[in-house]
């Protein structure tokens, strides 16, 4: 079985779903934050930073009292263009596409959670609108923002100032529903031509852009292995399947999973089924 891949290309429009104003700005004593392994639901999480992350699974929506205090300092605000993730440092900007209608926006991680390891990422209400996700859970692509994260120190309480990520080839403009407020990036020049510096802790704008949709297919992940004897002797333990792991060659060439299937109920009874078997921390794939 051969696993399909696909790359979605960013068109030229960015859509402003609401007015730029995102909610009451986080507090200024924004601070690093990775924190130590916590336990969910149904397994544990090791935090750690990364430089690079790209991950698909299921995301769902939460809510908080509203004086909340998150692990970076932060207050937590469903106006926000906030989310939490399980393990990656905080905060984090990262892109979001949801995989069903091909919206994606650019989002702060702020917060631990969700707390169900079938899941790996909880947004706001005001996120969860922009990205259309009309019912939980919702299959998205997560991908790390190396310009605007690569400067972040965790061995430091002080926030630097980083300037906004290109936001793809030619011209892209961005304007308000009523008109008043318009900015038109140069992404050849790779910065703002309003020439304004977005900070990490400065409120991100409800924007999304628009990429291609294709269909999609769900895969549980039971781990991956350099040795195709390896990842046959998991398959037969647990009735998997064993497939290629589509790669640069530096990854393990072998990944032992179930599926494909077509509905989140049939992945969450996969996830379920591996845990049985043994694997302590199975993972989705969305392809």
């Amino acid at each position: 079985m051969k696993l399909r891949e696909h790359k979605a290309a960013l068109i030229t429009l960015i859509i402003l779903t609401g007015c730029h104003d995102a909610g009451a700005p986080p507090p200024a004593n924004l601070h690093p934050a990775l924190g130590k392994p916590w336990k969910g639901l149904d397994r544990w999480f090791y935090p750690e930073a990364k430089t690079e992350y790209r991950e698909t699974g299921l995301a769902q929506t939460y809510t908080r009292p509203a004086d909340t205090s998150l692990p970076d300092g932060e207050i937590w605000s469903a106006a926000a263009m906030t989310g939490a993730h399980q393990t990656l440092q905080l905060p984090a900007l990262v892109w979001v596409e949801n995989l069903s209608n091909g919206r994606a926006v650019k989002i702060r991680l702020n917060d631990r959670g969700p707390m169900d390891g079938r899941r790996i990422l909880a947004v706001t209400p005001t996120v969860a609108r922009i990205l259309g996700m009309e019912k939980n859970p919702t299959p998205v692509r997560i991908t790390l923002d190396r310009q605007q994260n690569a400067a972040l120190g965790y061995d430091s309480a002080a926030m630097p100032d980083l300037g906004i990520a290109s936001p793809g080839r030619g011209t892209v403009t961005a304007q308000s529903l009523d008109g008043r407020d318009k900015q038109v990036f140069d992404a050849d020049a790779g910065r703002s031509k309003s020439r304004k510096a977005l900070s990490m802790a400065e409120a991100l704008p409800q924007t999304y852009i628009q990429n291609p949709v294709y269909p999609i297919d769900y895969y549980v992940v039971l781990g991956s292995f350099y040795q195709h004897r390896v990842a046959a002797r998991v398959a037969t333990r647990c009735q998997a399947l064993v497939t290629r792991d589509a790669g640069d060659g530096s990854n393990p060439a072998w990944q032992v999973v179930y599926g494909p299937f077509l509905t989140v109920e049939k992945t969450d009874d996969a996830q379920s089924r591996a845990q049985k078997c043994g694997i302590s921390n199975p993972r989705l794939l969305v392809r």
